[in-house]
């Protein structure tokens, strides 16, 4: 049975944190939630997980007044560990959480340990376990088997104490985070200290021994240069410097290999003669920026001596060094990424292919038909121009299919397809399959004369494929039946009044003998 006791305890501490009775609470309860909506930019997030409401309205309000480096606290809750890794996943920069143990399975909370830990490898946030059952997760074993940064019983959690808990753990987060942020400018300050500290060294030692310095420093420098044109040597990315003239200063071994040149040709060269991007107005931006940015990257393509276009990512640098100014730029070759995104990009187009049209007949499916009748009935609507519709259907194509078989049934659904499909006109018309043997063909910008006129050339093409049907009741091969209607499209209205309307037609056609087409006319 769960430990409900941490809001009675808060209650009863010698903080003297009081609720006069259930009003109250609710009250309280949403003063809290009020107060956390009024600054949103400028707060330490914190999640409460545990399926006791108590424990939330307790823990908020025993933390409402918290302050840390001048941030107020924000609330976010769960009841459940799936309702926590939601949480988690939309929120990356929570600061602690506080996770019961048991909630709606026994030791859910520690599996949300790993969760947190293991699968979304989140090492900043703080996390204090609590329980209200030590028995069910023992302190020492779950300590050494789990990575929680405290824990506590329920009990034990007063308002003081909870205070405690937090501060430390915000601390804690805010020093990570500091820490995470800031290692790149930690590593040039490291490098700056270093740099001064051996400048004093060197200092020093020309006082005492000017030549043995002279003799050292020169060793040291030329080891370091070195090992510095090693290493950029050995690069698998190209790396160049370039002036701001825009000539190449410094090119490694890769550069030269990527692009076909030989280091002395490129340094004989400016960026001009191998980026397509680059020339002299649109340097003088790029400069303009790179000074202002210090660092970006973006995607260009590179000219190789062979003449190729080499896809590529730049990232550029502005680097300077005893009064001069330099563009380090390091170049990665990205044609295999280009390479994956065009296939991608076919295998979506093929998707979106399938996605839309018939498999069997190869013109658009009922899906496409949905979508572009709405479409032109938007567009027909604010032009003011006519939109048509033929709803057409394959006489007694059911006994053909029984007769001359599946296959057969589904050839001649294949040519009526084909037929209809090579009939209408306009690239703005689209003829599709509306299920089972029944086609429609949407006419945009088209009236009454256009449609019949259409519907008249559909019957005359599908009697010239004499498609024999000796068990049709009406004619010797297969025919068509066909309902028609037009109209002006009103915003006010939708195109399944225009689809009703030619799909009654069609009946009409079936019903006065088929092998014919029935126009919709309005009542007046």
């Amino acid at each position: 049975m769960k430990d409900n006791n941490l809001f009675s305890n808060l209650i009863n501490d010698s903080d003297k944190l009081i609720f006069a009775d259930e009003e109250d609470e609710l009250f309280i309860a949403e003063s809290l939630l009020e107060q956390q909506e009024k600054d949103e930019l400028d707060y330490w997030k914190v999640l409460i997980v545990d399926d006791d409401l108590s424990v939330h309205q307790a823990t908020r309000l025993a933390l409402r007044n918290l302050q840390f480096d001048y941030k107020n606290l924000t609330f976010l809750s769960a009841y459940t560990a799936e309702e926590a890794k939601k949480i988690i996943a939309n929120n990356p920069d929570l600061a602690f959480i506080l996770l019961d143990v048991v909630m709606e399975a026994n030791y859910s909370g520690l599996e949300l340990v790993k969760y947190i830990r293991k699968e979304l490898n989140k090492k900043l946030v703080r996390i204090i376990l609590r329980t209200g059952q030590p028995g069910e997760a023992p302190e020492e074993s779950v300590i050494t088997d789990y990575d929680i940064n405290d824990y506590k019983l329920k009990v034990e959690l007063t308002r003081n104490k909870l205070m405690v808990t937090a501060i430390a753990s915000l601390r804690a987060y805010r020093d990570l985070l500091a820490i995470d942020n800031s290692r790149n400018e930690m590593m040039v300050i490291y490098t700056a200290l270093e740099a001064v500290k051996n400048n004093l060294e060197n200092l020093v030692e020309l006082r005492t021994q000017e030549l043995q310095q002279e003799i050292e420093e020169r060793k040291k420098v030329e080891k370091t240069l070195r090992l510095t044109q090693f290493s950029l040597d050995r690069a698998r990315d190209a790396i160049y410097f370039l002036s701001p003239n825009a000539k190449f200063f410094y090119v490694n071994e890769a550069a030269a290999k990527i692009f076909g040149y030989t280091k002395e040709e490129l340094l004989e060269m400016s960026i001009y003669d191998i980026d397509p991007q680059l020339h002299p107005p649109s340097w003088s931006s790029h400069w303009q920026k790179l000074k202002e940015q210090k660092a970006f990257t973006f995607e260009s393509t590179h000219f190789t001596k062979e003449g190729e276009n080499l896809p590529v990512e730049v990232t550029v640098n502005y680097l300077k060094f005893e009064h001069q100014e330099y563009n380090c730029a390091i170049v990665r070759d990205i044609r295999d990424r280009k390479q994956a995104e065009a296939k991608l990009k076919e295998a979506n187009q093929k998707l979106q292919y399938l996605a839309n049209v018939d498999g069997l007949t190869q013109i658009a499916n009922r899906r496409s038909f949905d979508e572009y009748i709405e479409q032109e009935w938007l567009r027909m609507s604010q032009s003011k121009q006519p939109l048509s519709l033929i709803l057409c259907d394959v006489d007694y194509f059911k006994k053909y299919n029984d007769y001359y078989g599946h296959q057969a049934g589904d050839d001649c659904l294949k040519k009526v397809a084909h037929t209809i499909n090579n009939s209408i006109r306009k690239p703005g018309d689209l003829a599709a399959r509306y299920g089972g043997e029944e086609f429609a063909i949407i006419l945009s910008n088209t009236n009454l004369d256009g449609a019949l006129c259409i519907a008249q050339k559909i019957q005359q093409d599908i009697k010239k494929l004499e498609l024999v049907h000796l068990v049709s009741e009406v004619a010797q091969y297969i025919t068509l039946s066909m309902g028609i209607f037009s109209t002006i499209p009103i915003a006010e209205s939708s195109p399944s009044s225009l689809i009703n309307k030619v799909d009654l037609a069609l009946y009409q056609a079936k019903k006065s003998g088929r092998d014919r087409y029935f126009v919709y006319e309005e009542k007046v």
